[in-house]
């Protein structure tokens, strides 16, 4: 229910009850009605479900505080990071100018973050550049892992060149 309607029911609620068996009868009842505990899980699919439904709303500054919190708790629970795949949303610039949101198997990684040189090749790629406004605000250590979660969710991060042979390829000229 993440993203339409977030109900909290207050601790009280169900442990001042009194009676035991009263307070599991209560809580029994909420859990059997969907009612989930409000932890750090539940606060970053409620924060990312922003970015699917209502993302013109999110500010630069809300937009830089997510990033932070998702990456302090991607620190603690690196096993969690596919739950930003297809949902998390990055600031970019389209055509080099225009402020955008895209998903980050739509950026590539370049100067200012990391010397790729992805840039000279944009329009074989096609991708878009990352905003500067994380390099700005973020320290480096956040940074860091901000690009590393921009690689493993698809964003463009490095050329990689293969070699191959072309003397079976039908396309060659015979001359070569």
């Amino acid at each position: 229910m993440v993203g339409k309607k977030i109900v909290l029911v207050k601790k009280d609620t169900y442990h001042s009850l009194g009676d035991s068996r009263h307070s599991q009868s209560a809580q029994n009842f909420l859990e059997r009605i969907g009612v989930r505990r409000f932890d750090s899980n539940v606060f970053v699919e409620t924060r990312l479900s922003r970015y699917d439904n209502r993302i013109k709303e999110i500010t630069e500054s809300d937009h830089l505080e997510d990033i932070s919190y998702f990456l302090n708790y991607l620190k603690n629970e690196p096993e969690k990071s596919t739950i930003f795949r297809r949902k998390l949303q990055f600031r970019c610039l389209l055509d080099g100018k225009t402020p955008s949101w895209v998903h980050a198997d739509l950026l590539y990684i370049d100067k200012p973050y990391r010397d790729t040189g992805l840039t000279q090749v944009r329009s074989i790629h096609r991708k878009h550049p990352l905003w500067e406004g994380y390099q700005k605000t973020l320290p480096s250590d956040a940074l860091s892992r901000l690009l590393d979660l921009l690689a493993f969710l698809g964003a463009f991060s490095k050329l990689r060149i293969i070699g191959v042979t072309i003397s079976k390829n039908p396309h060659t000229r015979a001359s070569l």
